[in-house]
């Protein structure tokens, strides 16, 4: 998938963070949006599709792992990757993220898991056509 092609999501509560993301984002080619929170988040979800989701763990109201758990009952396929602390570190291998960054991190990191994890959302598209185009062909 092409980097403008690619829609990301970034959610963080921590709006200069978030903001800092999402223009390094756009600036390296991607299309990016934000939310503040895990709620707003899965309202942009229902209204827009997207292809990444890049989120902190350690929201208020609801965090980043009951976030991956929705978006993984709602959205199966759509990559997640976590920015966390050190201190939440061994709970996000836990939680079968697709990619974790400890902070800070280095910009060429992130860039590494999106291209890996857009490849592999890329990969669950193609099957889901397939199988649409079989299920087509049976009807």
């Amino acid at each position: 998938m092409n980097k403008s092609a690619a829609k990301i999501l970034v959610v963080d509560d921590d709006s200069r963070l978030l903001g800092l993301l999402t223009e390094t984002l756009a600036a390296i080619g991607y299309s990016a949006e934000d939310a503040k929170s895990a709620r707003e988040a899965l309202a942009k979800l229902a209204e827009s599709k997207f292809h990444l989701i890049i989120s902190d763990i350690k929201m208020p109201e609801m965090d980043g792992f009951s976030l991956l758990g929705r978006i993984r009952e709602n959205y199966p396929g759509l990559p997640v990757i976590f920015i966390t602390g050190q201190s939440t570190l061994d709970s996000a291998r836990l939680a079968n993220a697709e990619g974790i960054l400890t902070k800070p991190f280095r910009i060429s990191n992130l860039e590494d898991l999106i291209e890996q994890a857009l490849e592999l959302n890329k990969t669950d598209d193609s099957e889901l056509n397939r199988i649409s185009e079989i299920s087509g062909e049976i009807t």
